[in-house]
Formats: structure tokens, C-alpha cells, sequence
């Protein structure tokens, strides 16, 4: 997936058999001067079952051996020599968490906090990294989770080692704890503490991008989820049929209040809301029935996240073309996304033959 992103990370192999690791030295595919490797486990944390290999025969031992014992296929890494790399987690191609994990030596195989002596260093220049990481969720396509990305001793530009769906997010210990090996602040009661409240932060950035992400669906009120044909015609002037009808009737709390909910509408939308993003968008627009209309919505059993009333159904169109582009709301929420709306396309309800509005 990286190579296919174009994500600089250091050359990788998947290795299922013994077979499969000597079709790799036999073809040039993984030579000399790819060593020294690291073979890792495919599944497991906080570096786990990793080995170091300096050459073919002991990458051939390490994998015979991992394979007896494991019975999974390990993964094969070029080494890249390193004294920190920086462990990022993300929501939404936004940064949400992070440190650099600097080793007590170069020559340790891992930086993790699970084991060895490595310490936590907080100042992330997460400015500076934001481009990165967003361009990172927009190539991979994973826009949530905890990536590790190493910048080489030689100078060289930085490669993502690997981006996990699942993360620990080891939160920054008080003063006293610097420069002393992360994994004896992980054995207080301060950490746990202090951890459960960053897992808290996160898991709600998580659940506020879920809602975000969904595509917005736009729903027209009157005749589409309720019987507005009956108002429109006690308003119809002189009598319905009529040639107009009086509005400030026809909108009065009083007759809005007597619109009936078409039979499964409610649960249409209800069943609609667990994939979309629901906002009732209706050409209503007359002082005081904003309040009317969320409480109708509200009386009926109609779940949303948003109400926008407008003064006439052309007015709808500007609505649904600024939500695609720029989004709805703080959260730009529907953006870059193309938006849907349900809507009768009629008019003339007053009339004996309403009509579709072409308009």
C-alpha cells in the first residue's frame, strides 16, 4: 500500500515459508545490500518477536525459527539507523497526539515504551509535520491511526515505518519524570490516570470525524415527509381550489401544528441516519416557524443534525452548492463530499392540479 501511495518507507517483505524466503534471495529481490533487516511481527505491539539480521543465513535461521514458532507470516524491513523516531496518532488526517521515543543507544533494535529504557520527549513540531500527516491520510486512504515515522541518522528524508489502527496513547508525564525511562512512569497510577483521560479526548475527535465524514443528505419537509397538501388548501383563497392562498395562514403555529407525519417517514429517516448525515432543508420562510418547524420535527420523532429553512425552494440550490464545497457549520461538516436531497418537486397544492416545480 505505501509503495502504491508513494509513502517513503524503508523496502518491506512478507514472508509466509522458507520457500518464499529463498524465491527472494534466489531472484535479487532481497540481496546484500539490502541487510541489515528486521524482522517483525505482523500483528503484535510494542515491538514484540522483532530480531536484527546482518546477512542472509541469519535471516534465513530467524525466519525458520519464526515460522516453527509462530506459524504466521513475519514481515522483513530494511534497518534504518536511528536514535528517535516520532509516534504520531491521527483523526482525520489531523494530529491529535504525539512524542518522539529517543533510545538509550543507537544499537537498541527498538524505541518502544514496552521494554528497554527509551524516554518520551513531548515537544512535536506538529506544524511542521501537519502537511505530512495530512498527505499521508489522503495517499493511504487510513484516515485514523497511530503512524511511526523515523528521520535517519544519514540525513536522509523521513519514512513511515508503519501506521497501526490500534495505539496507545502514553501520555506526557509531569516534570519530574523527564529524561527517565518511560516505561517506570508506566507502573504509576498517575499514568493510568492520565492515559484513561487521552484515550477519553481522542475516542471523542474519533466519534466527532466519524459524524463529519458522512455525506450529507438533505430532506424537504412539507410533502415530502408530511401531509403540507392539506394546509396549503385550508389557506387556499378564495376557497381551494383557489387562485393563491394566504401564507401567514398556512404557516401560522396553529396549522403547522396540525400537519400529520406520512406513515414510515419517521422511521425512514431514523433507518437513512445511521449512514447519513440528516439535515432538513425547506422553503419556510416566515418569522417564528423556525422554532415551530424543530418542534414539529422534534414531536414526530424525526432525528437530525441540522434544520435550515429558506424563503423560497430556489433559495435550496445555493445551500446544497456551498455544503459541497465549504461544508455545514464549525466542523465544515458534508465538505468535499456531493450532497443529496429528497424533495417532491412540486407547487400549486392550492390548485386543483399542483404542477412540478420546474424552477
Amino acid at each position: 500500500l505505501f509503495d502504491a501511495a508513494g509513502v517513503p518507507t524503508p523496502k518491506s517483505w512478507v514472508v509466509s515459508s522458507a520457500e518464499d524466503l529463498g524465491k527472494l534471495l534466489q531472484s535479487g529481490s532481497l540481496g546484500p545490500h539490502h541487510f541489515p533487516l528486521m524482522l517483525k511481527h505482523p500483528y503484535a505491539a510494542s515491538s514484540r518477536g522483532m530480531t536484527s539480521c546482518a546477512s542472509a543465513a541469519e535471516v534465513m535461521q530467524a525466519v525458520a525459527r519464526w515460522l516453527s514458532d509462530h506459524r504466521v507470516p513475519c514481515l522483513l524491513q530494511q534497518r534504518v539507523q536511528i536514535g528517535r523516531d516520532l509516534r504520531i496518532t491521527y483523526v482525520g488526517g489531523e494530529i491529535v497526539h504525539g512524542y518522539w521515543r529517543v533510545k538509550a543507544d543507537e544499537g537498541d533494535l527498538s524505541s518502544g515504551t514496552g521494554s528497554g529504557a527509551s524516554v518520551l520527549d513531548f515537544r512535536v513540531p506538529r506544524e511542521a509535520l501537519a502537511p505530512f500527516v495530512r498527505d499521508f491520510a489522503a495517499r493511504t486512504g487510513i484516515d485514523i491511526g497511530g503512524m511511526d515515522i523515523a528521520f535517519p541518522e544519514d540525513g536522509g528524508h523521513p519514512v513511515v515505518f508503519e501506521v497501526s489502527p490500534i495505539f496507545d496513547l502514553n501520555p506526557e508525564p509531569p516534570a519530574e519524570w523527564a529524561g527517565r525511562p518511560y516505561r517506570e512512569y508506566k507502573k504509576t497510577e498517575d499514568f493510568m490516570r492520565r492515559r484513561a483521560e487521552a484515550y477519553s479526548i481522542c475516542a471523542q475527535r474519533i466519534v466527532e470525524y466519524a459524524l463529519g465524514a458522512r455525506p450529507c443528505l438533505f430532506l424537504d419537509i412539507d410533502n415530502t415527509i408530511n401531509n403540507a397538501w392539506e394546509r396549503i388548501r385550508r389557506a387556499a383563497v378564495p376557497s381551494w381550489p383557489g387562485h393563491t392562498f394566504d401564507s401567514s395562514r398556512a404557516f401560522s403555529q396553529a396549522e403547522l401544528e396540525r400537519d400529520l407525519a406520512l406513515p414510515g417517514a419517521a422511521e425512514a429517516v431514523a433507518a437513512l441516519n445511521q449512514h447519513w448525515e440528516i439535515v432538513f432543508l425547506s422553503a419556510r420562510g416566515r418569522p417564528g416557524v423556525y422554532e415551530d418547524t424543530a418542534r414539529w420535527l422534534a414531536e414526530h420523532g424525526f432525528v437530525h443534525a441540522g434544520l435550515i429553512l429558506v424563503a423560497a425552494a430556489r433559495d435550496k440550490v445555493a445551500w446544497l452548492e456551498d455544503a459541497g464545497v465549504v461544508g455545514l457549520g464549525g466542523r465544515r461538516r458534508c465538505a468535499g463530499t456531493p450532497p443529496l436531497l429528497v424533495d417532491d418537486l412540486t407547487r400549486g397544492h392550492h390548485t386543483a392540479a399542483p404542477e412540478v416545480d420546474h424552477e
